[in-house]
């Protein structure tokens, strides 16, 4: 599926046309039926696979945000959550006018900002470990946590994400503004990574974001 494709939802019948050059998954806003899984539409004859439940967290940003990244506007249309065992890290989908992709990821007010494509890790997985150094291409990074991931939920549609069942770990790397994530689990073609940049949040000028009042 690509860019201004025309679905609709097998749950509820609801339209939409895509805006991501490639989608990974798109779940529905309504009812969170999954409409398309790697890129092919769902049939509605064939069982739904549904979203859980999106849990409350603490994120100011919401679907629909909007933002500026490096002079270029985009939108935040989807979002994965990571429930690991000691902490949650959201993965928000974001596009841009042309259709191009990215993730922003936030966890307890921290961003960073990575490249919509997964890359393999060629080197041993063994050296993907807290406080030591993990070998890249380019510029090494050094391990800052590992955690594992005890669930997700998803919504909207989103970029490719390979691996959607919980039970995989989660393996943090940087070096400076620098930053990896590592997604670990057997039998999935072995280990990729996301590369990055952590952000100031004041350099993503967001808006359209849920407004907070510390007593409510």
């Amino acid at each position: 599926m690509s860019l201004h494709t025309r679905i609709t939802c097998p749950g509820c019948q609801a339209p939409y046309t895509l805006r991501l050059r490639l989608t990974g998954r798109f779940i529905c806003l309504r009812c969170r039926a999954q409409a398309v899984v790697d890129g092919i539409a769902q049939d509605a004859s064939r069982p739904l696979v549904t979203a859980a439940p999106m849990p409350d967290d603490l994120s100011f940003v919401q679907i629909g945000t909007t933002g500026v990244l490096d002079d270029a506007p985009f939108e935040v249309i989807g979002r994965i959550r990571l429930q690991l065992r000691n902490d949650y890290k959201n993965f928000w989908c974001a596009v841009r006018k042309e259709g191009s992709g990215f993730w922003i990821a936030e966890s307890f007010g921290s961003f960073a900002v990575y490249n919509g494509a997964w890359q393999p890790y060629t080197d041993l997985a063994s050296k993907l470990r807290s406080n030591k150094t993990i070998p890249l291409p380019d510029v090494p990074v050094t391990g800052e946590y590992v955690e594992r991931c005890e669930g997700l939920a998803l919504s909207g549609e989103l970029l490719p994400w390979n691996v959607v069942d919980p039970g995989w770990f989660v393996v943090q790397g940087s070096k400076g503004a620098r930053t990896a994530f590592f997604m670990t689990k057997p039998n999935v073609g072995g280990v990729h990574y996301l590369l990055g940049k952590k952000v100031p949040v004041e350099n993503l000028k967001l808006a359209n974001t849920l407004p907070w009042n510390e007593w409510n």
